[in-house]
């Protein structure tokens, strides 16, 4: 779905088909879909032996809690992408989109989908507003209790629509039971969390 909204663009197409040699309809078979993405995207968002490749990588920051990958997330993901290498005007060789420009966009997608998520469950907005500025993902169950103290839902009611919604990820494999439970990438620059690290 990606990649026909992307070749909807006749520039995108034609740039597409002079570089892998192919006819406009065989651009969308099966067996030529990673073509066609390696051809507009960066192969990596940071280059080495030892990274993810781009669809690895944009795999693993629009997955929710429960393991979701909507397409909303990876169409928001190139959008913005394409606004972000827009302003880079610095083009890596063989694709349209680099690296630098999915990374500038990750942020944007995280906001987005926080924002989305509290139009939906505008109840909540007090609870997400506690994460800004904590410098950790993982939480254990008394820990998410006590920084949502005094507010309401509270207990096991906030803690199962949380992660019911995919805002919590379970770590400890009994799902709600758990113990353990981690933010999501997803959601992590939109809640302001200040992690070290690569987002």
């Amino acid at each position: 779905m990606l990649m026909r909204r992307c070749l909807n663009n006749e520039m995108v197409e034609e740039y597409v088909v002079n570089e892998i040699g192919l006819e406009k309809e065989e651009l969308l078979l099966a067996p030529n879909l990673e073509e066609t993405f390696y051809t507009i995207f960066a192969r990596q968002v940071y280059k080495g032996k030892k990274e993810a490749n781009m669809i690895d990588w944009l795999l693993q920051r629009i997955t929710d809690g429960l393991g979701g990958k909507y397409p909303r997330e990876f169409i928001n993901f190139a959008n913005y992408s394409k606004e972000a290498q827009e302003e880079i005007e610095n083009f890596e060789e063989n694709c349209l989109i680099s690296g630098m420009a999915v990374k500038k966009a990750f942020s944007k997608v995280s906001e987005v989908k926080c924002d989305t998520y509290l139009s939906e469950f505008p109840k909540l907005r007090k609870h997400f507003d506690r994460f800004k500025g904590k410098d950790t993902a993982r939480y254990s169950r008394e820990e998410i209790f006590v920084l949502m103290d005094g507010l309401e839902p509270q207990g096991d009611d906030m803690l199962q629509e949380l992660y019911e919604t995919g805002m919590l990820e379970a770590k400890g494999g009994k799902a709600f039971a758990d113990n353990l439970f981690e933010i999501p990438k997803l959601y992590r620059m939109g809640l302001g969390l200040v992690l070290r690290g690569r987002p």
